[in-house]
């Protein structure tokens, strides 16, 4: 510090000063981007996080990710709650203590247990292949999940997807519903021909 006026030769001044002052937290907007995923009986989501650090500042940003329920659907509401700071520069930083975003949860195939053995057949004119499909003894119903009440029931009908003469044609069912009385057809089901 230097002083210039008439009067600067009658006084001796401090060449330094000093005082206090706060550096408070950096406000941290932290985002999330979900994943989707197949169902499976659970509301745990799988996210990403993102944030507007400073660059080169080092911190781990986790939570708790959740689905708003654990039921099949598109655009359903992901929320991470309970956000926290760990690491370095952690301390430099006030995240948001939640954030959401939305993702899907796709249902899940089902595949019917048992082996359906099928025999060849002549021309018709029809697509109607039921005859042609034996049932396995006892057929059920695998991958699903926890504890979900979900049996196998109805009476399939079988398609073949033409009618004209063919070889390997391919062969389609409905006609099956599970225990809540949810239709079942072919998008639904893994079924396994011998």
């Amino acid at each position: 510090m230097l002083f210039r006026s008439t009067d600067a030769t009658n006084y001796s001044q401090n060449t330094t000063a000093t005082t206090t002052a706060d550096i408070t937290a950096k406000s941290l907007a932290v985002t999330i981007t979900a994943s989707n995923k197949v169902y499976n009986a659970s509301d745990a989501a799988s996210v990403t996080y993102a944030d507007n650090r400073i660059a080169g500042d080092s911190f781990t940003v986790s939570g708790t990710a959740t689905f708003n329920d654990k039921t099949a659907a598109n655009g359903k509401t992901v929320t991470a709650a309970g956000i926290t700071l760990t690491g370095t520069d952690a301390a430099n930083y006030s995240p948001n203590s939640s954030t959401t975003t939305t993702a899907n949860i796709t249902k899940r195939v089902l595949t019917v247990t048992g082996t359906f053995t099928v025999t060849n057949r002549a021309y018709d004119a029809t697509t109607d292949a039921t005859a042609q499909v034996t049932l396995p003894g006892t057929a059920g119903l695998s991958a699903v999940q926890g504890s979900d009440d979900t049996t196998l029931t109805g009476t399939p009908v079988f398609t073949f997807a033409q009618a004209t003469v063919g070889n390997g044609i391919a062969i389609s069912t409905s006609g099956y519903s599970d225990r809540k009385s949810t239709r079942l057809n072919s998008s639904h089901l893994g079924i396994s021909y011998a």
